[in-house]
């Protein structure tokens, strides 16, 4: 279980799921002075790793978010740590959604922060919430009056 840590020390991310999701499966153990279990371990170490990291690293990282978000869906853990990494899942979303411009990516990076605040509301997303809301009206704007500015006449 220190290999899985290490692998999630050096952003070896695809090791670190594939032993998490066995630890999981099959209820191992975290060594005694971590104080946690697996699925928290796994939730909480992505999560601040990937929250360290800049826009295009983080942009990368969200299929891993996700993955750690299915794997440890049910377990038992604190809110404040599932509301972390919901947090690295809607920062990670809303990067990808803004380089895109992609309304539906951008929305789902806005839920998963409206889920974390809802979670822990020291998480630290309200402005960010408020700063999607305004980014997808206004995409949403734009994609209407481009719709009706390009329609044959």
């Amino acid at each position: 279980m220190t290999v899985f840590v290490w692998t999630i020390d050096i952003g070896n991310f695809e090791l670190a799921l594939k032993i998490g999701q066995y630890a999981i499966a099959h209820q191992l153990t975290m060594p005694d002075h971590y104080q946690r279990d697996v699925p928290c371990v796994l939730a909480e170490e992505i999560a601040d790793y990937a929250l360290k990291q800049d826009e295009a690293i983080l942009v990368n990282l969200q299929p891993c978010i996700a993955l750690t978000i299915v794997l440890t869906d049910g377990c038992d853990m604190p809110d404040e740590v599932r509301a972390k990494l919901l947090k690295a899942d809607g920062y990670a979303l809303r990067c990808a959604g803004v380089a895109l411009g992609d309304i539906e990516i951008m929305t789902k990076a806005r839920d998963a922060l409206a889920r974390a605040l809802q979670l822990h509301s020291k998480v630290g997303v309200k402005k960010d919430i408020e700063r999607l809301d305004t980014l997808i009206k206004n995409s949403a704007t734009s994609e209407t009056g481009d719709a009706a500015g390009n329609s044959p006449g």
